[in-house]
């Protein structure tokens, strides 16, 4: 490889491809036909002894060998990018992609609320929505899958940076003519329920944990990985299910639910905004903070890390 000729063009192609995950959509970024981005990939393909992408429907999947080099790649393009146009970030000529990680329930009150100021500002940015688990923040973070990531984080690490955007409260949610809406719950009737879980992974939570730990299990008749979901699943069913107040709230049949305190310990978390430390000063990413931060009057200076 090291008698190969190597043209750095080659990464940028490379980069807008795994950004947009679409040869079309990479060849608009970068005011390229999509024959060229497509010739551009083969040549990479071999200079890097692999297939880097592989299509599909909807466009095209990166392999694990181009998962594994786009980390530096993009770092060392939005670097040079920096060094070489280092002006005062302007939104409205602003054409990057903003990849964060968040639930749907997160999505419809961090981002829904203010996407058409954003796109206003910004007409040309792209931002895609990528599902969270406690399993892929970190990794995504560190790794940079994701740009940001935005949810209730268990845990951070000494690189990765975060600001407390509001807080959380639980409430246990049921239809209203659901047998046990009729005044408080009981320890014993909650856990003698059939309940509905949201979990974004699939594995169980703080409840399960409390439990757990006294010997006790709960009977968990629905799991599910969207939150908008669960308002309609409570209302057509005998389900409980703990959930945060907003979803109920907010959700289009909240005049159908009852919502009662939770008759275990529910602990106020908080929703927070993480990136890597690798994008502190980066301009369109000090822009699109601002924006997500200025939403709920948090600070944009970041809170710690670790």
């Amino acid at each position: 490889m090291a008698n190969r000729h190597k043209d750095l063009n080659l990464l940028r192609v490379f980069h807008a491809v795994m950004l947009e995950r679409n040869m079309t959509r990479a060849a608009v970024r970068l005011n390229m036909t999509q024959p060229a981005v497509s010739n551009a990939i083969q040549r990479l393909r071999e200079v890097m002894a692999d297939d880097l992408f592989a299509k599909v429907t909807s466009g095209v999947v990166p392999s694990a060998r181009a998962e594994a080099i786009w980390p530096t790649v993009r770092t060392a393009i939005e670097s040079l990018n920096q060094t070489l146009d280092p002006k005062r970030f302007d939104p409205s000529l602003a054409t990057n992609s903003f990849r964060i990680a968040m639930s749907d329930f997160i999505a419809s009150e961090l981002i829904l609320p203010i996407a058409g100021d954003l796109f206003e500002a910004a007409p040309h940015i792209s931002i895609v929505l990528c599902q969270n688990t406690v399993e892929n923040i970190l990794p995504g973070l560190n790794e940079g899958q994701f740009d940001m990531v935005a949810g209730v984080i268990p845990h951070k690490e000494a690189r990765i940076r975060s600001v407390i955007l509001k807080p959380f409260t639980y409430v246990c949610a049921m239809r209203k003519d659901h047998p046990l809406a009729g005044g408080s719950l009981s320890f014993e009737e909650f856990t003698a329920a059939r309940h509905l879980q949201v979990s974004l992974s699939g594995h169980s939570g703080f409840i399960d944990r409390y439990l757990t730990d006294r010997g006790m299990v709960r009977d968990i008749a629905l799991t599910i990985n969207h939150y908008s979901l669960a308002p309609d699943f409570l209302c057509s069913t005998d389900l409980i299910a703990i959930l945060p107040v907003e979803t109920i709230r907010n959700a289009a049949r909240s005049d159908e639910l009852h919502i009662v305190e939770a008759p275990i310990p529910v602990y106020e978390d908080s929703l927070a905004l993480l990136w890597h430390e690798r994008n502190d000063g980066e301009p369109a990413h000090c822009w699109m903070r601002e924006q997500l931060t200025a939403q709920f009057g948090a600070k944009f200076t970041p809170a710690g890390a670790g």
